[in-house]
């Protein structure tokens, strides 16, 4: 039986999701003085995290959710 995400839990979700995501991007300028590499990968992960709040809400999906709750 399939039961989907109820609103309150996807608003839950996208607000953490974007929360990890700005403090991502947040370190970004700290990391990146001490190597390059690190500084892109903590704003992809920001961007990557904030574009996955997003999709949570804009288009609930099983996809969606997986990929957020995935480690």
């Amino acid at each position: 039986m399939h039961q989907s995400l109820s609103v309150a839990g996807r608003v839950l979700l996208a607000v953490l999701l974007g929360a990890a995501g700005a403090i991502h991007l947040a370190m970004v300028p700290s990391h990146m003085d001490s190597s390059t590499v690190e500084g892109i990968g903590f704003a992809l992960a920001g961007w990557f995290q904030i574009g996955l709040a997003l999709w949570v809400l804009s288009r609930p999906s099983r996809s969606a959710l997986r990929a957020a709750c995935s480690p």
